[in-house]
């Protein structure tokens, strides 16, 4: 007779925590879905350096930065492009 309601305590024990971590997963995919979407086709000006260190590893697949004005190619002379 205590060996029953212990199984069936067990047995209610083990649904509750089957729901909770049901939950809790689906809680953390819907968490994982907002975060990937949340930066998709938007520009975001700053830092290059301080605002990729706020983005979550994994969630860019590209990131398109502008390099330095008037740098030097490998000749000595600028990229300006000469429309004379």
């Amino acid at each position: 007779m205590g060996t029953e309601r212990n199984r069936n305590m067990l047995e209610a024990i083990s649904a509750v925590a089957r729901d909770r971590v049901r939950a809790n997963l689906e809680a953390v995919a819907m968490q994982l879905a907002i975060a990937k979407t949340a930066n998709v086709n938007r520009i975001i000006c700053g830092d290059a350096i301080e605002v990729m260190r706020q983005i979550p590893d994994g969630s860019i697949d590209l990131i398109i930065t502008s390099p330095p004005y008037n740098i030097r190619n490998t000749t000595g002379s600028t990229f300006r492009l000469n429309c004379s």
